[in-house]
């Protein structure tokens, strides 16, 4: 099957599968709608990044974390007015302020989004004082760290303490007079064994665990105050 990609930076010649294999769904019209059979899971799923400031998804390398992200959560947290801006911590020593600017003007372009930047003198006071918009609609952004165990595997301690306290604040404290900033974090490891002790999991936080049942996909949420 063949078809024309939506996302950015991709050849427009590029071949679609039904099932992609290795790589995951990526963020495209096309690949939104081969993915199925996650209904339930992609409505929970969005409902808790609406409810909470903080999402924790977790499981297995391949389990299907990001194809469920891009092709399934992504599509459904635009229509209710919400930018999900996809965030790595895969560049080693880079300052949480560049790491964090890279990711909004990179999601920006890719969604065509016109926004106001914010102080640079942190993530809170970068949020508290920017605007998103496209066209007449006023967005709100959501942070997605997908692959977070990187911040482990990759970040020295002084910079994963650095996203850390960044990270915490925004949780903490949210964005005053404004609706709440969410963030949603894709992690491989369990957060009761590595993302709770760093630090990350500050305030009302939900957690999901992807795991596999008879060859099909559950999720299993958990809150934790």
């Amino acid at each position: 099957m063949n078809g024309v990609t939506q996302e950015h930076g991709k050849n427009e010649n590029q071949q679609f599968d039904r099932y992609p294999g290795a790589r995951s769904f990526g963020d495209n019209e096309i690949d939104a709608a081969l993915f199925f059979g996650r209904k339930a899971e992609i409505a929970d799923f969005v409902y808790g990044v609406d409810s909470s400031r903080l999402v924790v998804l977790f499981g297995k390398s391949g389990l299907g974390k990001t194809s469920l992200l891009q092709a399934g959560v992504y599509p459904r947290l635009r229509e209710n007015g919400l930018l999900p801006i996809k965030v790595r911590v895969n560049k080693s020593g880079l300052e949480p302020m560049l790491l964090l600017t890279e990711a909004i003007d990179l999601a920006s372009e890719q969604q065509e989004i016109d926004f106001t930047p914010g102080e640079k003198t942190g993530w809170w006071e970068f949020f508290n004082t920017c605007t998103f918009w496209r066209g007449e609609q006023s967005l709100t952004p959501v942070l997605v760290f997908d692959q977070f165990e990187e911040i482990f595997t990759l970040q020295k301690p002084m910079h994963r303490r650095l996203i850390a306290e960044e990270l915490g604040q925004l949780v903490g404290e949210g964005i005053p007079n404004r609706r709440p900033l969410n963030t949603l974090i894709s992690d491989e490891f369990d957060p009761g064994d590595v993302g709770c002790s760093s630090g990350l999991a500050v305030g009302l936080a939900i957690f999901w665990n992807l795991g596999s049942l008879r060859g099909e996909f559950r999720l299993s949420g958990r809150t934790s105050g």
